[in-house]
């Protein structure tokens, strides 16, 4: 009986760790790099940039998604999203909003439901995730880790 019991935990453990996913989709977003769509044309981010500013009465980060991997010599019309969030550590909900941009200079801001954590600012570098469930045609989720440019 106890060798039963024994083989049904280590059955279980097995469940559980085997059907585990490395790739959060809930809630957290992607552990992948940026991506999404932007005027309903699909991106991953290559590269970007940061920034610091007030927005709202709120001291932020503007963090901007380029399809090119220049950081911050990345041109304007490489920049397909820009996120507004609250400049400090942790997950933030509220005053997160997230700018998507198409190469007309049209764009299209999403300012509900959005999430960023940001994990590090240390060495000139913001490091976070992000998930802006947005609609159809502007949504982006995963990971960031760009330079600060003056």
């Amino acid at each position: 009986m106890k060798l039963m019991n024994f083989c049904a935990l280590i059955f279980s453990l097995i469940l559980v760790v085997g059907c585990s996913s490395d790739d959060d989709s809930g809630s957290g977003g992607s552990n992948s790099p940026i991506s999404g769509k932007s005027f309903g044309v699909n991106f991953t981010m290559q590269g970007g940039s940061a920034d610091e500013a007030v927005f709202f009465n709120v001291d932020s980060y503007t963090i901007q998604v380029s399809t090119v991997s220049l950081g911050c010599d990345a041109p304007q019309s490489s920049i397909v999203a820009e996120i507004i969030c609250p400049s400090s550590l942790g997950v933030h909900t509220n005053n997160v909003y997230a700018t998507f941009y198409d190469s007309e200079g049209d764009f299209q801001t999403i300012g509900t439901n959005n999430r960023v954590e940001i994990t590090s600012n240390s060495g000139g570098r913001l490091k976070g995730k992000v998930n802006v469930p947005g609609l159809g045609s502007y949504n982006m989720t995963g990971t960031f880790d760009v330079p600060f440019c003056d």
